[in-house]
C-alpha cells in the first residue's frame, strides 16, 4: 500500500479524506448547501482559530477552510501579514520540514511569503504550485489544469474553497494512505498549524487519512429482443454484464408485464428451471443467451426481465425490455415448381394447383381462392 503525504511548509497543511466522486462540491466560497461537505475530514486548526475540511478521491483534492478573519489582504486590509494559506502533499519521513514533497500548494497577496516563485493569479490570489520533479520539489511557473479556488469573507470568517489536481502524484489509488498538515496566517502576525499538534519535521504529527475503496460501476443491457421488437418463433434473449466478479442471474420472460412475481413463461425464477448460456470468462462482458420457442404462445406483449444479482456495496441492477410476438409473416409461391405434386397444398391457403399456379403467373394479383 503506498503511503502519501501531505503538509504545508510556510503556509498550512491538511488531511486527505474520502476518495468517492466529489461532484457536489461547488468551487463558489459558499459552504451551503451544507451537505456538499458531508464525508469530509475535518481538521482543527492551532489556537480554536477555525477547521479545514479534505474530500478526496484519485484525480482531485477538495478543501474547505472555515477560519477566524475578517480583512482581506486581496484589498490591503491587513496590518501584517499577506493571508498566506498553503498545502503540502507528500511530506517525507525523516526529511528536513518534511521535505521533498509531492506537491505543494499556496496562496497570498505577497508571493515573497514563500521565496518569490508566482505560478499565476487564481481568484485574486498569487500563487505557488510545486510538484516534486525527480526527486525535488520545484516550483512550477504555470497553475495546473483544472485547478481552482474561490474565497469569499463573512461573519468574521475565512471561506476558502480548493480544487487541487492530483495529476502529478504518480498511482494514486484506492487504498492507499495519506498524510496531511498545514498552516494558515490571518493577517496578526501568527501561523497558526492543523492539525494542532501539528510538528514540521515530525511525519508522525501528520493526519493520516485511508482512501477508501469506490465500488465498482456495474453496468448491464439487454440486446435482444429490443424494446418493441416483434419476434415469432425461436426467439433469442440476450444480455450482457459488466462487472468486477461473477454473479448469479435471476431472470424471466413475463407475458403481459415486467412486475416481478408475475407468471413467467420462461426462466429460473417462479418455479422455472429453464437453463440459459452465461460465459462469465471476461468479467467486464459477462454474456447471456437463450433461446426460446414461442411458436405455440398466445400472441401479444410479453417482457424479458434481465437481474444480476449484486453484492454489498453494489448498485442493484434490473433491466426490462417489451416485446411483441406476433404471427409469423405467410410465405407464399413464387413458381410454379412449388405448386405441383400436392406443394399448393402446403401454403394452406389455395383451393387447388391451379388457383397456386395462377396466383404465381399474376405476381400475386390472383388471390387465392381458398383464402
Amino acid at each position: 500500500m503506498k503511503k502519501i503525504i501531505m503538509t504545508l511548509a510556510v503556509a498550512f497543511v491538511l488531511a486527505l479524506v474520502s476518495t468517492t466522486k466529489v461532484s457536489a462540491v461547488t468551487i463558489d466560497g459558499s459552504i451551503n448547501p451544507a451537505g456538499e461537505w458531508a464525508g469530509a475530514t475535518i481538521i482543527p486548526v492551532a489556537s480554536s482559530m477555525g477547521t479545514v475540511s479534505v474530500i478526496t478521491d484519485t484525480n482531485f483534492m477538495y478543501v474547505l477552510f472555515d477560519v477566524i478573519d475578517s480583512t482581506d489582504a486581496r484589498l490591503g486590509q491587513n496590518l501584517v501579514g499577506n493571508d498566506a494559506v498553503g498545502l503540502n502533499i507528500n511530506p517525507t519521513n525523516g526529511g528536513s520540514w518534511g521535505f521533498p514533497y509531492d506537491i505543494i500548494f499556496q496562496t497570498g497577496a505577497d508571493p515573497n511569503a514563500w521565496g518569490g516563485n508566482d505560478s499565476g493569479m487564481s481568484d485574486g490570489w498569487h500563487t505557488n504550485w510545486s510538484i516534486k520533479v525527480g526527486g525535488v520539489t520545484t516550483p512550477q511557473a504555470t497553475l495546473p489544469a483544472g485547478l481552482e479556488t474561490m474565497t469569499t469573507y463573512s461573519g468574521g470568517h475565512r471561506i476558502s474553497e480548493w480544487k487541487l489536481p492530483l495529476a502529478s502524484i504518480s498511482g494514486l489509488q484506492s487504498g492507499d494512505t495519506l498524510k496531511v498538515g498545514g498552516a494558515i496566517d490571518v493577517g496578526d502576525g501568527n501561523s497558526y498549524v492543523f492539525p494542532v499538534a501539528l510538528d514540521w519535521g515530525s511525519y508522525s504529527t501528520f493526519e493520516t487519512v485511508l482512501i477508501p475503496e469506490v465500488p465498482y460501476l456495474r453496468t448491464a443491457a439487454i440486446t435482444a429482443p429490443l424494446s418493441g421488437a416483434n419476434v415469432y418463433g425461436n426467439v433469442n434473449f440476450a444480455a450482457y454484464l459488466n462487472d468486477d466478479d461473477p454473479d448469479p442471474i435471476q431472470w424471466a420472460v413475463r407475458p403481459g408485464t415486467c412486475a416481478s412475481g408475475a407468471p413467467s413463461v420462461f426462466g429460473n425464477v417462479d418455479g422455472l428451471t429453464n437453463s440459459a448460456t452465461i460465459n462469465m470468462s471476461n468479467l467486464a462482458d459477462q454474456t447471456f443467451s437463450f433461446t426460446g420457442d414461442m411458436s405455440a404462445m398466445p400472441l401479444g406483449l410479453y417482457c424479458f426481465v434481465y437481474n444480476p444479482t449484486e453484492d454489498a456495496g453494489e448498485s442493484g441492477i434490473r433491466l426490462t425490455s417489451e416485446f411483441n410476438l406476433v404471427a409469423p409473416p405467410m410465405v407464399m409461391p413464387t413458381d410454379k415448381e412449388q405448386c405441383k405434386k400436392g406443394g399448393w397444398d402446403i401454403f394452406g391457403v389455395f383451393k387447388n394447383q391451379g388457383d397456386c399456379v395462377s396466383f404465381v403467373a399474376t405476381g400475386g394479383r390472383n388471390l387465392p381462392a381458398g383464402n
